[in-house]
Formats: structure tokens, sequence, C-alpha cells
């Protein structure tokens, strides 16, 4: 028997408490209908996400009372308007996953996104469409509206809530983050499976490390930490309101604590983005938004060859990072370009990992990209060496405007290039330093602009370069 999708946002006239039971698709477990609701419709036995209607969605994700329709608003089930999440003003617009989407409810996303940028709010966009578009035709002035929110500096979200087919999965990925359920997938056409109404797609039962894996993902997020991640990226890109609550990813552990733990003791929070929204994810480089602990800057954190645990550095075999990790990194630097965040790029003993996946042209075209991206960012980059490791990979994400080197390894470091800004000897001391020496680079790009960092550039690498000749390592004194 064809298994179906349900709808059970509201309790049907006449129904007995405890009376009528659903069976899960993902485990065959069956659960009460009324304590099915009670957990956001996800199965208590093994995460299943049953599809939820646009208007139980919005009650779950927004303040009470807060959300104020577009007008004119589209017939139809799918909500558009304004509201806040914890404090934070957002425009947003919830699609149901029951039905197609029309060229009404597209001409009402377009609105809505003129309205965010007139109003200067960020957009949250709940993507699901199950059955697909009845029209292509409205879709370009969609994307020509989304890209208007980038463009002046607006971030606009995506929550993959389910299957997502046609036009609106192409759109999604064009996001500045992109976050999505368990189960969520994303497929211009519809499979054959679908063409009877009400089937259930297979992608829906995959696992939340396999939607990681195939790097158009952010992050995988459970119903039930929807709002509070939300909110947290929104405080990690500069809408602040209410104090939040401690967030976790799908599978019960807190944002971030799958990161090495340096990581975690120098960055709090800490949020993870994953995935070069195109082929892979490659855990090898680890990037995310966060705040330095103890300062409350807002940051963009690149890490690559660190160890876990206590563990500093890994071996460099351990620490290859492809071209997967390659594209990721220079996708997180745009992303820090656009919405002004410095960079803090945490060093190990990061290697090249060529193989059949990452042919040595691919690898090189990829790391050069970041490379480009590091040189031209018009925001601070602070370097932080953990190790004395030497190699293009390490040089290339050591580029930076301030270098920090652990004192074990700086008067190695010393005949390897340009002198560290300041030493440290251990990630109690970093803190304090790393916070100075970001406060320092802000002031001057506050009053030079480009002009900064162009200038900090040539004395640090273009100089060394020219008064360094081949064979002689020691440095020209200031």
């Amino acid at each position: 028997m064809a298994r179906r999708y349900i709808s059970l946002s509201t309790t049907p006239p006449g129904e007995v408490p405890g009376q009528v039971l659903i069976r899960c698709p993902g485990c065959g477990e069956t659960t009460p209908a009324e304590d099915l609701r009670a957990h956001a419709l996800v199965c208590p036995w093994c995460d299943f996400h049953f599809p939820l209607e646009a208007a139980p969605r919005l009650d779950g994700l927004v303040d009470e009372g807060s959300f104020r329709p577009l007008a004119p608003q589209p017939a139809g089930p799918a909500l558009f308007g304004r509201a806040t999440l914890l404090g934070r003003p957002v425009a947003l617009a919830v699609a149901d996953p029951m039905t197609s989407w029309s060229p009404a409810e597209a001409l009402a996303l377009v609105a809505l996104a003129e309205e965010a940028l007139q109003e200067r709010l960020p957009l949250l966009w709940v993507v699901s469409a199950f059955h697909g578009t009845v029209a292509e035709s409205p879709w370009p002035g969609v994307q020509a509206a989304l890209s208007g929110l980038s463009g002046a500096g607006l971030p606009w979200i995506a929550l993959l809530a389910g299957p997502c087919y046609g036009p609106p999965s192409a759109l999604a990925l064009q996001a500045d983050l992109v976050l999505a359920e368990p189960g969520a997938t994303l497929a211009l056409l519809l499979p054959e499976v679908l063409h009877q109404a009400g089937r259930l797609p297979p992608e829906s039962k995959e696992s939340p490390q396999h939607l990681l894996r195939a790097g158009w993902a952010d992050a995988v997020v459970s119903r039930q930490e929807q709002r509070p991640a939300l909110a947290g990226l929104l405080d990690l890109l500069g809408i602040e309101g209410k104090p939040l609550p401690r967030f976790h990813a799908a599978g019960g552990k807190p944002a971030g604590q799958q990161a090495p733990g340096t990581l975690q003791r120098l960055f709090d929070p800490f949020f993870e983005l994953h995935g070069d929204r195109g082929m892979a994810d490659d855990p090898a480089l680890v990037g995310g938004l966060a705040r330095l602990r103890g300062h409350g800057a807002r940051l963009l954190v690149l890490a690559a060859g660190l160890g876990q645990e206590r563990r500093l550095v890994r071996r460099p075999h351990n620490g290859a990072v492809g071209a997967a990790g390659w594209r990721k990194a220079t996708r997180l630097l745009h992303l820090a370009a656009r919405f002004g965040l410095p960079v803090v790029t945490l060093v190990g003993a990061p290697t090249l990992r060529a193989g059949r996946r990452d042919r040595p042209d691919v690898l090189a075209a990829t790391l050069g990209q970041t490379l480009q991206a590091l040189v031209t960012l018009p925001v601070p980059v602070v370097a932080v060496r953990l190790g004395s490791h030497q190699g293009f990979p390490t040089h290339a994400l050591s580029t930076s405007d301030g270098l920090l080197v652990a004192e074990p390894f700086a008067a190695h470091l010393q005949q390897e290039g340009p002198a560290p800004d300041a030493t440290f000897a251990d990630e109690q001391e970093l803190l304090p330093v790393l916070g100075q020496q970001l406060d320092e680079l802000t002031q001057t790009y506050a009053v030079h602009g480009p002009l900064g960092r162009r200038k900090l550039l040539q004395r640090r690498y273009v100089r060394w370069a020219r008064l360094s000749p081949p064979g002689d390592m020691d440095l020209p004194q200031e």
C-alpha cells in the first residue's frame, strides 16, 4: 500500500483523545495524534518530520501576535508578511507543502522582497514545493528581487521544509544561508513516484548526514530547534533582539559541538556552516559564524588542520583539504564581505588532498579562488598560526592583515615569512590578544577603508617579498 502524506495541524471534530493513532512512515511505530501534534508533528521514535501546514508552522516560528500579513495577501494557504522572531524583525514567506506554487504566490514573494528592501528587514523564506510550480514565467522576477536584498547587505535565509521541486529548488540555493529539516531534498524535476498524487518521496527519509554531505545545506535543524537557530543566525548577522536560548543541531548536539575543541573554547556561540552549495562538504576545513568569547565581536571563522579535544594540531595527512573545502571557504569569505564580518583563520597543519575526486587542476583553481578572496576582502582578516607546518595551504590561509603565532613556533616561522604582530602562550592568552588585534584593525578599516587593506598587505607581504633575496631568509629590518 502506498504511503501517503497526512495533515494533522488541527483537531478534527469528534476526535476522541488517544483513539486516533498515526503510523510513522519512517519507523512504522504508531503514536496518538494529539501526542504527535504536541511534538510539532515530529515522530518521537525516529525524528521523522511529517508535513506541516503554513499556519501552524508560522505560529511555531514567530512571536505570538506579531505577524502582520502582506497587503494584498494572495488567495491560498501560503502566508506572506512581517513579524518578529524572538524580538528580531523579519519579513517572511511560509509555503504550504501540499500545494503547488502559483504565479500569484510568486508575485507576492516579489512584493515581500521589495518591502523588506524598503524597510531594511531580513527575509526568511520557508521553502516547500512538493508538487513543483504551476508556471515558471514569474521566477526570473523573484530571482531579481531577492538578489536586490543581497546587493543591499540584507540577509535572506531559506529554510527547506520538506521535498522541494521546480524553480523554488534552484532559487533556494542562492540564499545567504540555507537551513533544512531532516528529510528535506531539492530537485528540479518531480520523481516518477510523485506522478501518483500523495506518494511519499524516498528522499524524505534520508538522514541529516546525507543532506550535509550533499553540500547544499549549511545546517540541518530539527523543527523544535528552528526558532532559536534562526534567531541566533540573525543575531550573528547583526539583527539583534531578545537573549537567545541554547539551540541544537539535528541529532540533539549543540550547534558547533562537532567542531574541534579549540573553536569551542575560543568562540561562543559558534554556528558551523557546511557545504560548497554545489557538490559536497569537506569536514577538513571548518567554517562558521561566531562571537569571540569574552569580547562579543561578530566574526566569520575558518579553521583547517586542527586536532580534536586536547590535541592542538593534527598530523598533516589528517588535515588534507580538497576542492570542496576551498569552495566552501570562498563562499564563506564572500558572505563575510557582504555583511562586514571580520575574518579569523585558525591554521594548524592543512595539506592538499588530491585524488580521483580532487583533480590537480580543479584543486589549484579552487585554492587560487580562496587566496584571491582573502587578498581582496574589504574586511579585517586575522590569522592565528597554531603550528610550524609549512606549505601552500598554510601560507594561503595565513594571508591576513594581522598575524598571531603560538610562542613555540614564533622563532621558526620568522625565518619563513613576515614577522608576527604578536605571540601567545596558550588559548587563554590568545583571547585578549586576538580581541585587541581585531579592535585595532577595525579602527584602521574605519579610517582608511580599502586603502587601509592595501597598505597593510603591502607592508606585510609585498615589501618582504621584494627585499628578501632568494636563499636569504633573514627578514629586512624596518
